[in-house]
């Protein structure tokens, strides 16, 4: 359970006069406590905050301490919203400290507003290394500028540009994405959430990474890296299970009056993405916060894998259409395609599993079959 669901269920039935006073004062007690645990253990987090200036108190000097707060003008649930508030401006502060001092202010998809090349970066980021997208992002704005070029390109040639990225089907879906702004939006990315998840290879983390990267929109959206800052700091006693919708309550209230929303994601995704090293230092200790998501997938193994066939068949494919520009699309016979990606041993699994990947790149729009010829499609 998370901070604010534990404790808000807790202030809810003290403060609605639920239950007997026995058990009204025992949850108190349990409040008490546990607010000064919290605050303790924040001061051990990244950059250390005291957020209630008594929280370092003696266990018994600290209860005394709120509860002549909670006899005070305040009730109870003011009382933790002013702390979770104090909280998270601290909070806020750590990370912008951090971006300030190391922040990847050289990437060169941030000093841009263009939506088209901010798109092309957040489609490349999906499920790469910012390293690995460094050395290709460029080079595909200077062989597609636009949404126009690449809308007319041919399908080699977008492979082609994508070889060694990973995710092919990230490369027709961009293709299909500028085919339908150009025809249906008159080559403007749409500025709605609800009309980028309707393009090809947008889900909603990506529809929400545009509406702040493009549009400076302080849309809620969690990737990998926000979610890795927010578990460890506002998740500490979860062990596993904690989903994107919880951890969107705390994202929620930093982005509340934030004037940058575009800069405060960088911000949260720089000091994600340099926790690694932190836990190295021994400044931000524990399992990797991530395995404790709800959404934590441990990848399969790509040798031998099917993600590693498809790889080879349209490596092979490229390959055979590489100096072709502006002719037709050269094919390979199934066999031929075979051999070249190591499919044609006689064991069966191997040619099963080769006719089932040839069969979902036909559906997916990656190839053409006629006749025992397999051509990449236009």
């Amino acid at each position: 359970m998370d901070l604010l669901a534990e404790e808000d269920s807790k202030l809810s039935f003290v403060t609605q006069g639920a239950g007997t006073p026995a058990m009204v004062a025992h949850l108190m007690g349990d409040l008490l406590i546990e607010a000064r645990e919290f605050c303790s253990a924040l001061t051990k987090y990244p950059s250390p905050v005291n957020v209630v200036s008594h929280a370092h108190l003696p266990l018994p000097s600290f209860i005394i301490y709120m509860e002549e707060m909670v006899k005070g003008s305040s009730p109870p649930s003011l009382l933790y919203n002013g702390s979770m508030a104090t909280t998270i401006a601290a909070f806020k502060r750590t990370i912008w400290r951090h971006y300030r001092a190391h922040g990847r202010h050289d990437l060169a998809w941030r000093k841009t507003r263009d939506p088209y090349a901010i798109l092309v970066s957040e489609v490349m980021l999906q499920q790469t290394q910012v390293s690995r997208v460094e050395g290709f992002y460029e080079k595909w704005l200077v062989r597609f500028p636009d949404f126009t070029t690449l809308a007319k390109a041919r399908t080699a040639d977008v492979l082609a540009a994508w070889q060694g990225l990973g995710y092919n089907r990230r490369a027709l879906a961009l293709k299909r994405l500028a085919e339908i702004v150009r025809q249906e939006h008159g080559g403007r990315l749409p500025k709605d959430r609800a009309a980028l998840e309707r393009l090809p290879g947008i889900g909603r983390g990506t529809s929400g990474s545009l509406m702040a990267f493009v549009f400076n929109s302080p849309e809620p959206f969690i990737e990998t890296n926000i979610r890795r800052v927010f578990i460890h700091a506002f998740f500490p006693r979860a062990r596993r299970g904690v989903t994107d919708a919880a951890i969107e309550r705390y994202l929620e209230r930093t982005l509340a009056r934030e004037r940058n929303p575009r800069e405060w994601y960088w911000a949260l995704m720089d000091y994600g993405a340099s926790m690694p090293d932190l836990e190295t230092k021994g400044t931000a200790r524990g399992v990797n916060p991530n395995r404790k998501s709800a959404h934590y997938r441990k990848q399969a193994a790509f040798k031998g894998s099917d993600r590693e066939l498809r790889g080879k068949i349209l490596r092979c494919l490229v390959a055979a259409n590489a100096r072709r520009t502006g002719a037709p699309a050269q094919g390979l016979s199934r066999d031929q395609l075979a051999e070249a990606v190591g499919a044609a041993a006689p064991r069966r699994g191997e040619r099963d599993a080769f006719a089932q990947v040839v069969s979902r790149l036909a559906k997916e729009g990656f190839i053409i079959e006629k006749r025992n010829f397999i051509f990449l499609a236009y």
